[in-house]
C-alpha cells in the first residue's frame, strides 16, 4: 500500500509540473497553490506512515490540481480567442476582407469554433483550432502578396498587349493613363502595400484595356478599305476563276471580321482583316 501511495503521490507531483505550461500557479494560483500543499502533506503523511491520511490528501490534490488545470486553460485560451480576433482585424487594414473574403471568412469561422469548443470544456481541440487560424492569419499577408504580384503582372501584360496593338499611335492618353496607374501600383508592392497595389491594378486593368481597344478599333478602320480593295483587284484579275479558294478565304475572312467589328469585338476583326488583306 506504502509504494502505490508513493506512486501516486510521484504521478501527482509530475501533474502539478505538466500543469505549469498552462500557467496554473498564475492564472489559478489559489487553486493550484491547493494542490502543491496536498501534495506536500502527503509527503509527509507517507513518511509517518499515516497512509490513510495520505490517500485523502492525494485524492484532494489530484482534484485540485486538475481543477486548476481545466480554470488556467479556460482563461488561457480564452485569452488566445481574443487575441486571434484582434490579429484577424488588424488584417483588414492591408484588404484581406475585400481582396481575399473566403480566407477571411474561413478564419473567422475557426475562431468561432475554438469559443465553443473552450465553453464546452474541449480545451485540446481548442487549441488545435486556435493554432490553425493563427497561422492561416500569418497566411493572409503572403496570399495578399501573391494576388497583388499577380493581378499587377495582369495589368502589365494588358498594357504590353496595348502597346503592341498600336496603342502608342492610336489611344495614346488612355495607354499613358494605365502606365501610370500600374507604375503607382508597383510602387505601392515594393512598400509591401497590398490593399492600395491591388486598388491601383483595379483602375489600370480597363484603362489598359481600353486602350488596346481603341488601337484595335482604329487599326481595322485603317486597314479594312484596303483589304476590301486589294480583293476587288483581285477579282478584277480572275481570281474568282484562277484562284477561288483563295478569293473565298479573303471574302470569309473580311466578312467575319466586319461581323466582330459590329460586335466591338475589335481584336477579333483586326485579326481577321489581317488575314483578309494577306
Amino acid at each position: 500500500y506504502e509504494e502505490d501511495l508513493k506512486q501516486q503521490l510521484a504521478d501527482l507531483t509530475a501533474r502539478i509540473d505538466e500543469s505549469g505550461k498552462w500557467k496554473t500557479g498564475e492564472l489559478s494560483a489559489e487553486t493550484y497553490k491547493k494542490a502543491v500543499a496536498d501534495q506536500d502533506q502527503a509527503r509527509i503523511q507517507i513518511n509517518e506512515f499515516l497512509f490513510k491520511d495520505a490517500q485523502e490528501a492525494i485524492d484532494h490534490g489530484q482534484s485540485s490540481i486538475e481543477e486548476a488545470i481545466a480554470m488556467a486553460r479556460e482563461i488561457g485560451l480564452a485569452v488566445r480567442n481574443r487575441e486571434a480576433e484582434s490579429n484577424l482585424l488588424a488584417t483588414e487594414e492591408k484588404g484581406t476582407y475585400i481582396y481575399l473574403p473566403e480566407q477571411y471568412q474561413a478564419i473567422q469561422g475557426l475562431i468561432s469554433d475554438a469559443t465553443s469548443q473552450v465553453d464546452s470544456g474541449e480545451f485540446d481541440q481548442a487549441e488545435a483550432t486556435l493554432d490553425k487560424a493563427e497561422k492561416q492569419t500569418i497566411e493572409l499577408d503572403a496570399n495578399m502578396r501573391k494576388l497583388a504580384e499577380q493581378r499587377l503582372a495582369e495589368v502589365d501584360a494588358a498594357v504590353r498587349e496595348a502597346a503592341d496593338a498600336g496603342a502608342e499611335k492610336h489611344a495614346v492618353d488612355a495607354l499613358a493613363d494605365a502606365r501610370t496607374v500600374l507604375a503607382e501600383g508597383q510602387s505601392q508592392a515594393a512598400k509591401g502595400v497590398w490593399k492600395e497595389a491591388l486598388a491601383a491594378a483595379g483602375k489600370a486593368l480597363p484603362k489598359a484595356v481600353e486602350a488596346a481597344r481603341q488601337a484595335y478599333r482604329a487599326q481595322t478602320e485603317s486597314l479594312t478599305p484596303t483589304a476590301q480593295k486589294e480583293i476587288q483587284n483581285a477579282r478584277d484579275a480572275g481570281a474568282a476563276q484562277y484562284a477561288a479558294a483563295v478569293l473565298n478565304k479573303a471574302l470569309d475572312a473580311l466578312d467575319q471580321s466586319q461581323k466582330a467589328f459590329q460586335s466591338s469585338d475589335f481584336k477579333t476583326a483586326l485579326a481577321k482583316v489581317t488575314e483578309a488583306q494577306d
